[in-house]
């Protein structure tokens, strides 16, 4: 699970006689508070937390309605989470969804990034990847404005130009697990750096 490009137009082929999951009221229901909170046509951009009870659906219910809602807009995606194994549960359930894309989407370049060796290494992070998966350890490393090459020499990392490349498109960010208060420090250290 490192990197997949989707043709999405290909994918609804595939699945065109089969069913898609379908959610639990519970579900549709923060569906529907979830586009009440990120309402496009509002002045601020909104912040919320999702909270279902464990086993409730908290990954699927999010990438449906991102699939949904963000994607179509061509509003890039950051995921990110504390361990390996949600970024591997999230980019399978991406790859799971990405049919559900209306067909506006034509491509869906997913990329799972982290220090373990079954993902990717940020430096291989390009402008073209629509959802880009990390753990929080990596973005907080890959993010610094005053990053050195080898020889000293300042660098921007790839990780960067994406995020700066999404003041253009929009980046939704997406905190897995974020009802650890640890996560809060970790994020508003990522706003900070986001801003210089």
């Amino acid at each position: 699970m490192v990197y997949v490009s989707l043709n999405l137009d290909k994918l609804r082929e595939q699945h065109v006689n089969s069913s898609s999951k379908q959610p639990f009221q519970h579900q549709i229901e923060a569906f529907a508070k979830l586009g009440e909170t990120f309402a496009s046509n509002k002045e601020k951009p909104g912040s919320g937390i999702l909270v279902l009870p464990t086993g409730a659906g908290k990954t699927f219910t999010a990438v449906r309605w991102l699939s949904k809602h963000i994607i179509p807009k061509n509003i890039k995606i950051l995921w990110l989470a504390p361990s390996f194994y949600l970024l591997d549960q999230a980019f399978s359930t991406f790859y799971d969804e990405a049919r559900e894309i209306p067909e506006s989407k034509k491509i869906l370049n997913i990329r799972c990034v982290s220090s373990n060796p079954s993902h990717a290494r940020a430096a291989s992070i390009e402008l073209t990847d629509d959802v880009v998966i990390m753990t929080l350890q990596t973005a907080i490393g890959n993010l610094h404005p005053k990053a050195l090459n080898g020889k000293g020499m300042p660098v921007q990392t790839a990780f960067r130009k994406f995020v700066e490349s999404c003041r253009e498109t929009e980046l939704f960010v997406v905190i897995d697990e974020a009802h650890h208060g640890e996560h809060l420090k970790v994020v508003k250290t990522i706003k900070i750096r986001v801003d210089h």
